[in-house]
């Protein structure tokens, strides 16, 4: 029964799935021990080793537990600290989306750049770069020219660096990390939808004027967790404390993404 409604719900995403993308524990909520030294997130890659732990969790997260703080660390050449994750794509989303906070001297350079590649070709690439020196949690709206040349995979990344020649120090954090979504995802005009409470604990209450068929509700690795024909009550008290995307599916086939958290 569970590989049927697997499939069933395959079925209803797959025509987005060309729309559609999710950055693997963009929330980085879901951290694991790597070479038996360091935590990093899950889905991402980061030079940590038994020596270097250049990419930490952060406690003080715009949103849930964690997010993710990278701190420069010597690279023979300055200081050089990093944290990636690949995801294979064929399309280029409208826009990449989160939070960050920052300190730096003017001498540190801070950001988060995403590539797209055919292969090992780079076809497109866009970055930020903040230009103050420091910053509390601000959100990043990061546009992506919605051109269409042959892709493989993009490769996402926060990353400082501090030269050789010119000592500083400095750190960025990011949290929500999401991509901007495509029109067959945003909220069509004549349909209003509320959740509440967010954060929730037990209960997540749904207020609608039209009727959605079902739900879906995706963690933040993008893995299905729930799911089942619309109720104006989802009880998400097994759910473990993380933020998640509820997922409603319209009688036209559209779907609308709501956000919440759980926690206890």
């Amino acid at each position: 029964m569970k590989s049927l409604a697997f499939l069933i719900v395959l079925f209803w995403l797959l025509p987005f799935t060309v729309t559609a993308q999710v950055i693997p524990n963009g929330g980085f909520e879901s951290w694991s021990i790597t070479n038996g030294w360091t935590e990093e997130p899950d889905g991402w890659e980061t030079p940590n080793n038994q020596l270097i732990e250049s990419t930490v969790k952060d406690p003080d997260a715009y949103a849930g537990l964690y997010a993710m703080r990278v701190n420069p660390a010597p690279n023979g050449i300055g200081e050089e600290g990093f944290a990636w994750i690949e995801i294979p794509t064929d399309f280029i989303p409208p826009s990449l989306d989160f939070y960050a906070k920052w300190s730096r001297t003017l001498t540190a350079s801070v950001g988060v750049e995403i590539q797209f590649f055919n292969n090992e070709l780079q076809v497109y690439a866009a970055n930020w770069v903040p230009e103050d020196t420091s910053s509390a949690w601000t959100y990043i709206h990061l546009p992506l020219e919605q051109i269409e040349p042959v892709m493989t995979h993009m490769v996402i990344r926060a990353y400082i660096f501090i030269g050789d020649f010119a000592p500083g120090s400095g750190w960025i954090s990011v949290d929500e990390m999401s991509f901007g979504e495509p029109s067959s995802l945003t909220e069509p005009l004549d349909i209003t939808i509320g959740i509440f409470p967010n954060p929730t604990s037990e209960i997540l209450r749904i207020a609608t004027n039209t009727q959605p068929l079902d739900y879906s509700i995706i963690d933040s690795s993008g893995r299905l967790v729930d799911q089942g024909t619309f109720k104006s009550e989802i009880d998400v008290s097994q759910l473990p404390v993380a933020n998640y995307t509820l997922q409603l599916r319209m009688r036209d086939g559209s779907l609308v993404e709501k956000r919440f958290q759980v926690e206890r």
